[in-house]
């Protein structure tokens, strides 16, 4: 009887799920996965989601369903109209590389420090100001592209990234030597790329 118990309990975790955790995939592996470029398509198969492209798609927003792809790992929502980065952005653990290009944002949740698999965070041609003190925990950085935004201060934790990040993209953004030279200062192994500075008041 002891043993048939532990057997139905071995049976029901095994099944159940509830142990069960999203792995991620290699590059090599990863590369031969299907792109999805359609929302309806991906969702028969929510949990073989691994690349999903919905850039150009006139998104307003970014639609709640995509939070439920757990494996997601590459996921492109450029040249769309998205005003709101989400909280549940954070849900999505397994994600490499966040395309959120062309687009209205203005801001960056703290939620995005959830992320901590992300190795290219792709956010040129927005209006952002600011990034949270959470982008410090994005340890698996390697390129944060931002040309194009508005920022003009990095927030101190960045600095944990230091050892990481390879690549920070400032491009056509106006900010001050001495802005610049702090930047530099935070991450002093990442290859900055500034437009002119402006020693402008």
């Amino acid at each position: 009887m002891k043993y048939y118990i532990i057997n139905l309990i071995f049976i029901f975790f095994a099944f159940s799920g509830i142990s069960v955790k999203a792995q991620l995939l290699d590059s090599i592996a990863l590369s031969q996965e299907k792109e999805f470029t359609s929302l309806q398509e991906a969702l028969k198969t929510p949990d073989k989601i691994y690349k999903l492209n919905l850039r150009k798609k006139k998104l307003k927003a970014i639609p709640q369903e995509v939070f439920t792809f757990k494996n997601l790992q590459e996921l492109n929502l450029s040249k769309n109209r998205i005003s709101h980065l989400p909280k549940e952005i954070g849900l999505l653990k397994n994600l490499e590389e966040l395309n959120l290009s062309l687009n209205k944002l203005d801001s960056i949740p703290p939620e995005i420090g959830k992320c901590v698999n992300i190795k290219k965070l792709i956010l040129n041609q927005n209006t952002i100001a600011a990034l949270p003190p959470e982008i410090g925990n994005l340890s698996k950085m390697v390129l944060l592209d931002m040309w194009g935004n508005e920022i003009q201060k990095l927030p101190d934790e960045i600095g944990k990234l230091k050892n990481t990040l390879k690549v920070f993209d400032l491009r056509v953004i106006s900010i001050k030597e001495d802005l610049q030279e702090d930047m530099v200062n935070l991450l002093p192994d990442t290859k900055f790329f500034f437009s002119l500075s402006c020693n402008c008041n």
